[in-house]
């Protein structure tokens, strides 16, 4: 397995070098180096084969459901204000509100109503956090 990882890594370095590039779409176009599937089969996604190559991943890794709903409801419980997507960008809170509402399909209000907020009134409170 280390044979492998040591592989995947000298590909990804040397990829880079030759297209100063880090993208994974490049990378599985050209079918340079193992390919992108045996990439993220051993090192589990394209960004931590990167990390491990010595580079800081192009963007961060999507949240999953859950750590999206505890950063929210840790940012509710400082700032119940929040509870729109206009007042946690004017809150200047991270992760960003796109990142944040990924893992709902983009939407705020799937992301509220995963939450138990009511999102049916023009006053959304959460009741209970």
């Amino acid at each position: 397995m280390e044979h492998i990882k040591k592989q995947i890594i000298d590909g990804i370095q040397k990829f880079n070098k030759d297209f100063n590039s880090l993208s994974s779409w490049e990378y599985n176009a050209k079918k340079y180096g193992p390919p992108l599937t045996a990439v993220e089969e051993v090192f589990g996604s394209w960004n931590d084969a990167i990390s491990a190559a010595g580079f800081t991943p192009n963007r961060p890794a999507m949240l999953t459901k859950e750590e999206a709903t505890n950063t929210f409801l840790t940012h509710l419980r400082s700032h119940p204000e929040i509870v729109s997507r206009k007042n946690y960008i004017e809150l200047s809170l991270e992760p960003s509100p796109s990142r944040l509402t990924k893992p709902f399909n983009g939407s705020w209000r799937n992301l509220l109503l995963h939450i138990g907020m009511d999102v049916n009134t023009k006053n959304t409170k959460k009741s209970a956090t």
